[in-house]
């Protein structure tokens, strides 16, 4: 398995996790090297990964599945790369897409974004949802939307190639989630910094996916049939950013400042996402059937760096 943006958080997680049952070899393609090589001898996963450079991508390896993570989950790090995002996502597109023309028994995993809808996610997407764009006065787009939703349509026009472009909501990183610019990431620096998160009283949802839900996904993806389409991506139930608030606040002691308007940033790199998440359950095709919810993962997440208040140390 080739995978490219090798040093990506979540292809550093599912590699790891999907490496334990030491049936699959890796290829972790990167531009950094060196730190991927630092990360395969530290995490000790010499016997199932190599780190390779991209310039010997197919000069000789020959690949059952290639998975395209490079892109970036975290706003604040998306508005350094936003004039480069289109050069970057079409180079290593048309590296893997020249790839498989060649070796079509491939199956090729894009990871896009919800943000390819090109949605104001006023509401949640759902089968009637709409991508409209003016293109002699375009609204509500952004360079990052634009460059996932140009992928997945070029994708598309290969139909007798397999290609299925992953859209990711929100993903919830095995480690340091608290670094991101996010909504969680920010209610976790709080939470673990002893600082007090302020937000208004107008709720959002969310959507949040795991590690073990998306290699579920994935290993749906890769046994299953040869197909040419795209997917949104979703756990068992979203969250409400009250329910998050609240859970929080109760079990783990954070401490909360209703305010006029929100003092932080996050996700207005690509857009307010009121309802960032999907209703849509065609994953189910492959067999995807998520076992836990937005609060489940949450929760999980919190319980291995916090000691619930009233707990026996």
């Amino acid at each position: 398995m080739a995978i490219f943006g090798a040093n990506s958080n979540i292809a550093r997680d599912y590699v790891e996790l999907a490496s334990k049952n030491r049936q699959t070899i890796f290829h972790l393609y990167s531009r950094k090297i060196q730190e991927t090589q630092q990360w395969i001898d530290t995490r000790l996963l010499k016997t199932t990964c190599s780190s390779c450079d991209y310039r010997d991508f197919g000069q000789c390896q020959r690949y059952d599945v290639i998975i395209n993570f490079i892109g970036c989950g975290d706003p604040s790090k998306l508005q350094k790369i936003l004039t480069s995002i289109f050069e970057t996502n079409e180079t290593y597109d048309r590296l893997i897409l020249d790839y498989l023309i060649a070796s079509p028994s491939t199956k090729y995993i894009y990871l896009s974004s919800g943000a390819a809808h090109n949605s104001s996610f006023k509401k949640p997407i759902g089968k009637s949802s709409k991508t409209v764009i003016n293109l002699d006065k375009p609204e509500n787009i952004n360079a990052y939307s634009v460059a996932k939703l140009t992928t997945e349509l070029k994708h598309r026009t290969h139909a007798e190639l397999s290609i299925v472009d992953l859209r990711v909501f929100n993903y919830i990183r095995t480690t340091k989630v608290e670094e991101e610019s996010s909504l969680i990431g920010n209610i976790f620096d709080c939470l673990l910094n002893g600082k007090t998160f302020k937000t208004t009283t107008t709720n959002i949802k969310r959507d949040y996916i795991n590690t073990n839900l998306f290699c579920d996904v994935m290993t749906c993806i890769i046994k299953g049939p040869n197909i040419n389409r795209g997917f949104d991506l979703y756990s068992k139930k979203p969250v409400g950013k009250l329910d998050m608030i609240n859970l929080f606040a109760k079990s783990y002691g954070l401490k909360v400042e209703f305010v006029m308007s929100d003092d932080n940033s996050f996700n207005n790199v690509t857009g307010t996402k009121p309802y960032y998440y999907t209703t849509n359950r065609d994953l189910a095709f492959l067999g995807y059937t998520p076992e836990l919810s937005s609060l489940d993962i949450l929760k999980n997440y919190a319980n291995n760096l916090i000691l619930p208040q009233g707990s026996d140390g």
